[in-house]
């Protein structure tokens, strides 16, 4: 595998950000630098450099970080025959570029086992990033499918993890440092025995915990990230009705010493399609069908961190 960053990748810029994408790393995002802030905003492994990877490798193995995209699974799944492999297809797939400028990019690649078609169009604006996503199933049959954002977000201890959900359910698989804790209950507070956990804080690395939850009854379609120290808010905007749940997974330490928190929009949970599918839970694209989305990310100034909707 050959490191792709000084090999091929895209600049994209605008008056405040900088923006990496690599087309032969699944078009993945793997630096947005803020001008202004003067900082990096999402993390990059320090012990993975962004590689082109054959299709069907371990997704951990081969982390580098930024923000890639899960499609169409997470854990290696078996689906209507299919072998579908680790985290999916689309963050090893290798993009072809149809269009670029100083400001914008449009690339297109294949999932092949799934038989979908993905295009997928950047654009730098001033403070955020707009994406448009295309998924067309080629396959000649319906195929369920789960779609995850998937940004890595660098982080310092007193951030604020933002995500506007009224509950939360753990994952039974991935306890991490909630061994103890009630399986589900009001976000962003978790209760164990010994103590209350608030998965909107974040501890320093010292900390060692790690944490992977599912984010429910979103009120918005929102994710980011909140630094109190400048009033700086990173946030991710996606259609509600299609990403319905935003997985949390953090790394405070806990996991390969890695400090990092990953925003995880979805449109299926859990995070095991077949588990998804028993629990109707999932989402499915029809023969020939084609699914659009937008995404937007930018980030705010001056702002209060934006709490939490009551329950209810």
């Amino acid at each position: 595998m050959t490191p792709l960053i000084d090999r091929q990748s895209i600049c994209l810029s605008s008056r405040e950000l900088t923006v990496v994408v690599l087309p032969e790393a699944g078009a993945r995002i793997y630096s947005i630098r803020h001008r202004s802030l003067g900082r990096e905003l999402l993390w990059q492994n320090p012990g993975v450099p962004p590689a082109r990877v054959p299709g069907g490798r371990s997704y951990d193995d081969n982390w580098c970080g930024g923000w890639d995209d899960v499609l169409p699974n997470d854990e290696p799944a078996s689906v209507l025959g299919l072998t579908l492999p680790d985290h999916g297809e689309m963050w090893s797939a290798v993009f072809d570029v149809k269009a670029q400028a100083r400001d914008h990019v449009r690339l297109r690649a294949q999932c092949r086992t799934a038989g979908f078609d993905v295009e997928k169009a950047i654009w730098v604006e001033d403070e955020a990033i707009r994406i448009r996503y295309s998924v067309e199933n080629r396959s000649g049959r319906a195929m369920p499918f789960m779609w995850k954002l998937h940004p890595a977000v660098r982080l310092a201890p007193g951030d604020r993890i933002y995500i506007p959900a009224r509950r939360f359910r753990l994952e039974p698989a991935s306890l991490g440092s909630l061994v103890d804790a009630g399986m589900s209950g009001i976000w962003p507070l978790v209760q164990t025995p010994n103590r209350t956990v608030d998965l909107s804080c974040v501890p320093p690395p010292e900390a060692q915990e790690l944490f992977f939850v599912y984010a429910l009854d979103l009120v918005q379609g929102a994710c980011g990230v909140y630094r109190p120290s400048d009033r700086s808010l990173c946030v991710w905007s996606f259609p509600k009705h299609l990403f319905t749940a935003c997985m949390l997974f953090a790394s405070y330490g806990g996991w390969q010493g890695h400090y990092v928190a990953v925003l995880e929009p979805t449109t299926a949970w859990p995070f095991r399609l077949e588990e998804a599918i028993a629990a109707g839970t999932y989402s499915s694209l029809a023969t020939g069908a084609r699914l659009e989305a937008e995404i937007r990310f930018e980030v705010r100034h001056g702002v209060e961190y934006p709490g939490f909707p009551p329950a209810g």
